[in-house]
């Protein structure tokens, strides 16, 4: 068994249990959710997230901790570290015409010849307060009718554009911040790639306690060989989402008709 502050695995089995909050039990490969009744305004956080993504490594799909557009090749991924912006660049994607695919997580899963598909996911992306306020004005209307996660300051807002079919994975960015003022797009060799696939896994410690690791890396592996995995360093100042989204634009394919 592994356990980690609010959450619990061992062989077959998921338990979440956070303070004051309802508890979660996965089991069956997944299959079986149970969960205590709670009032409380994070449920759908937890089943969004921990939970759903305990369900899919079960079944043995790859997790990622990113948001995803769809294009006219596939699916884009922008994957890093918690408050890295991958939300709100890709809410400003969104108003370029692309639509959204996923965000927070993306699920991976392969087809019979081992090609890496890109799962759809729901049509929300969460943004916090301020990130809202650096969008184009049409994020703050929505704001005004999406729910906030209590205590926090994040809301799950409607995407104005989406696609929740499973898309083949064309291309993944790694995102990364940097204190000089120009924006970095490079290509990454296999290696820095995988590493950086496993590097952002939703939750490593699940896989471990799951027994799901195998599938996970043979998963990461076809991802590594068979789309295009990039770096894109952004600055930490200076670069308003649309900013972003434009010069990540040039390097993207046509928005998904």
């Amino acid at each position: 068994m592994d356990q980690h502050g609010y959450w619990q695995t061992a062989d077959g089995a998921f338990l979440i249990n956070p303070d004051g909050g309802p508890r979660w039990l996965v089991s069956e490969k997944g299959r079986l959710v149970r969960v205590a009744p709670a009032e409380d305004g994070d449920v759908g956080v937890h089943l969004l997230d921990s939970v759903l993504a305990a369900c899919l490594q079960m079944r043995g799909v790859l997790v990622l901790h990113a948001s995803a557009i769809a294009t006219a090749a596939g699916a884009v991924l922008f994957m890093g570290p918690v408050g890295i912006g991958k939300s709100s660049l890709v809410a400003a994607l969104t108003d370029r015409g692309y639509p959204l695919l996923a965000d927070g997580i993306v699920a991976i899963a392969r087809d019979c010849n081992g090609n890496p598909l890109a799962l759809g996911g729901f049509p929300r992306i969460r943004l916090w307060a301020r990130s809202i306020d650096a969008l184009d004005k049409t994020w703050r209307r929505r704001k005004a009718v999406s729910a906030a996660r209590a205590g926090v300051g994040s809301y799950a807002v409607p995407a104005g554009r989406f696609n929740g079919n499973t898309v083949a994975v064309h291309a993944v960015y790694a995102l990364s911040g940097t204190v000089d003022r120009e924006v970095v797009i490079e290509s990454l060799p296999p290696g820095p790639a995988f590493t950086a696939l496993v590097r952002h896994s939703f939750r490593m410690r699940f896989l471990r306690g799951l027994g799901e690791e195998k599938n996970h890396f043979h998963t990461v592996s076809a991802v590594a060989r068979r789309a295009t995995i990039q770096r894109l360093v952004r600055p930490h100042v200076g670069h308003p989402p649309a900013v972003l989204a434009a010069r990540a634009a040039e390097r993207l394919p046509p928005a998904c008709p």
